[in-house]
């Protein structure tokens, strides 16, 4: 498995050729401007905050004998389902941005766990009638597996070219590179699952006498979150499209394959200091993600 390092990061690219102009526009105008994380999830942070404790206080102060604002207007159901949808997010950041490297034993048991998930997707296909929707889940689910079996082929094709590793350690990096490879190609499926998952409100918001203020800023939480959905998914492709067609892993910032950069210019200055940037934005992330399903079960516990 390669990565860059500091040094070949301070290597001059030269001239963009089309692979690159393909990073530039995911990077710098998908992720770093229309979906801005830091934006977007302090965004989601503050108006998630707000809208749950005029929720909380209309029920814990303002609720009258006739028990109009209640606690049975809260499911819980919408609240499980938000848990589990941060929870992929916070799987997909350290997955591929923050990139931890997980043992072959951790990697079995995602791996055991996402199965478990693909069942239960599967099981919920009978409420679903779109049949290219159908169609489309049992693809994703199936295409994890294919890629499996390719990365295997592959490592077993070019066995011969590694014959002077230890054999042992070639045939465990051999199977844990397609265990891994398997299981990031559950993801984008888990995550474009989790989209149907962002549909709760405020329901207690509904019937007060500024509603429409409300009902604005619950249209702008859920259009949010959607850009975050997405703005997870670029990261997915631009992960595979570097490892595919640079064979690159570990990447921190993806800038380095649209700017020139040396020893000699401020462009090496600048990504280096990016990185520094890049740490705390996805830390950050981890940081709301974190919040939301802190908040989440605060609200579920409260329940009665």
């Amino acid at each position: 498995m390669k990565s860059i390092t500091s040094n070949e990061k301070q290597q001059p690219f030269g001239s963009l050729t089309g692979k690159d102009y393909i990073i530039l526009i995911i990077d710098k105008y998908l992720c770093n401007l229309i979906t801005n994380p830091i934006i977007i999830t302090s965004l989601i942070l503050l108006i998630y905050i707000y809208l749950q404790y005029n929720q909380l206080m209309i029920i814990t102060i303002l609720s009258n004998p006739k028990e109009t604002y209640s606690w049975d207007f809260i499911m819980s159901e919408d609240y499980y389902y938000d848990i589990i949808s941060n929870l992929i997010n916070i799987i997909i950041i350290l997955r591929f941005q923050i990139i931890i490297e997980l043992s072959i034993y951790i990697e079995c048991l995602l791996f055991i766990l996402q199965n478990i998930m693909c069942s239960l997707i599967l099981n919920h296909l009978q409420y679903i009638d779109n049949i290219l929707i159908k169609t489309c889940i049992i693809l994703e689910i199936m295409a994890p597996y294919l890629v499996f079996i390719i990365s295997i082929i592959d490592w077993k094709t070019n066995k011969d070219e590694r014959e002077d590793k230890d054999n042992e350690e070639e045939e465990s990096n051999g199977w844990y590179q397609g265990l891994r490879d398997c299981n990031n190609y559950f993801l984008p499926l888990f995550i474009n699952y989790s989209l149907l998952l962002i549909n709760y409100d405020f329901p207690i918001l509904n019937g007060v006498d500024n509603d429409l203020f409300f009902g604005y800023l619950q249209f702008t939480y859920k259009l949010l979150s959607f850009m975050f959905k997405l703005y997870l998914s670029y990261q997915f492709i631009l992960y595979e499209y570097v490892v595919i067609f640079y064979n690159l892993y570990n990447i921190k910032d993806y800038s380095i394959f649209y700017k020139e950069v040396s020893i000699y210019n401020n462009s090496c200055k600048s990504i280096i200091k990016n990185i520094d940037n890049i740490d705390f934005r996805n830390y950050w992330m981890l940081i709301v993600c974190g919040s939301l399903i802190i908040f989440d079960s605060i609200v579920i516990y409260m329940k009665p």
